[in-house]
């Protein structure tokens, strides 16, 4: 295992900040340190406080959205699931922060403002040990991560009644319906229909929510959809029309503007690795 390859990490600084929904294959635990933002998934939605430790599990749809000009100061770090489970013992199982996980609601834990600071720190560390191949560095950063994950899973969770909730059931209910319908016409009119509701009025307390618009969120659905079939060896016209892509076209240009490349070279990536 090649340590450098499984795992990543950074500390940032930012005004305004809005990612796109997005999902990762490994673990991810995300740290909020100061500022004005909401956390989201597809399940779930709440304010963040100093202190929230969120651990995000792969395949989770997540994204944080600043809400006003308050410095964002955050830090994450991503590793894979084989890396974890190396670092684990018999006794001591470092994935259980994630694997406890409500199934209707993201698990957040409270870091005090201590804790933080080490988290902090073992990111540095991390960091310092990425940046050049030097003996035993490779050492330094499994211990960091062991670090991180031991203050991870030894910390107090919040009771998910004590997290202030933000994100409406409705729009929780159109991801839902988003999810289940994926392959087929998600236009404002299918949703007017569905919800009984002005389609215009949807796509509008859709993106208040969330920050991004109702179509923005269906296409990046697709396109995550559309690599993991074409990782499943699908051509790229398959993925085209298994994800709701009625132009197959319109899909080659959006997917080449979301992941950076077009679906035939990200696929033929795929197969070498």
């Amino acid at each position: 295992m090649n340590i450098y390859q499984e795992v990543s990490c950074d500390y940032q600084e930012t005004i305004h900040h809005t990612s796109p929904f997005h999902r990762h294959t490994g673990y991810e635990l995300y740290l909020f340190l100061a500022g004005d933002a909401n956390f989201l998934t597809a399940k779930d939605g709440f304010l963040l406080q100093p202190g929230y430790l969120v651990p995000i599990t792969p395949g989770t749809w997540h994204k944080a959205k600043t809400n006003s000009d308050a410095l964002y100061k955050r830090a994450y770090i991503n590793c894979s699931l084989n890396l974890v489970k190396e670092l684990s013992t018999p006794q001591t199982d470092l994935a259980q922060c994630f694997t406890r996980q409500n199934l209707q609601k993201q698990s957040v834990i409270q870091l005090t403002a201590s804790a933080s600071q080490t988290f902090l720190q073992h990111i540095q560390t991390i960091q310092q040990g990425l940046s050049a191949g030097v003996y035993g560095n490779d050492l330094k950063i499994k211990i960091a991560l062991t670090e991180i994950l031991l203050l991870a899973n030894q910390a107090p969770q919040i009771s998910h009644n004590l997290v202030a909730a933000h994100l409406p059931s409705l729009i929780t209910e159109m991801m839902l319906f988003i999810d289940i319908h994926l392959k087929e016409d998600l236009s404002l009119q299918r949703f007017s229909q569905a919800f009984f509701m002005n389609g215009n009025y949807l796509s509008r307390t859709f993106k208040k929510a969330t920050g991004i618009t109702l179509q923005e969120y269906i296409i990046d659905k697709r396109i995550e959809f559309a690599k993991e079939l074409l990782g499943y060896g699908y051509s790229v016209e398959q993925a085209a029309s298994e994800t709701g892509f009625g132009n197959y076209y319109h899909f080659i240009r959006a997917f080449k503007q979301r992941v950076g490349c077009p679906p035939g070279v990200y696929k033929k990536e795929r197969t070498v690795r």
